[in-house]
């Protein structure tokens, strides 16, 4: 993807300490298929759209929570089932596996990475959205 038809949508975002698991993550975890079909549906929409905007932060600070509260079945529920995550060289010589996949791998070296290293906090200031200007 050349970076000629990219288009930056930033957006400040703030993480709640304490959280717990709300119903829309309820919810996707019960019907992921339903949930997909949806979040395509958005992610299709124009960059600047206000429904897009608070749809990417919405879900991207419901996933930095649950990952603060261990959480990694919601944390990763919109991950399609077949990803392939290739971790970083500075992550592979801590002794993670280069290599994750699936949803199911992307939480296994998530739950070795709190067993191994203790907790992992996020607590992002901003959202970079990246999208691709092709409409």
């Amino acid at each position: 993807m050349s970076q000629g038809n990219m288009e930056v949508v930033r957006q400040p975002v703030a993480v709640r300490a304490g959280s717990h698991r709300r119903w829309q993550e309820r919810f996707a975890l019960r019907f992921p298929r339903i949930v997909a079909f949806f979040a395509a549906a958005v992610f299709r929409s124009r960059p600047h759209s206000r429904l897009r905007s608070a749809v990417v932060c919405h879900v991207v600070r419901l996933g930095f929570e649950a990952i603060n509260r261990e959480d990694f079945e919601a944390a990763f529920a919109l991950y399609h089932p077949d990803i392939e995550v290739i971790e970083p060289p500075e992550v592979i010589k801590l002794g993670l596996d280069p290599l994750s996949r699936g949803r199911a791998g992307r939480i296994r070296v998530q739950r070795r990475w709190h067993a191994e290293w203790g907790e992992l906090r996020f607590e992002p200031d901003e959202i970079l959205d990246l999208v691709t200007a092709c409409w």
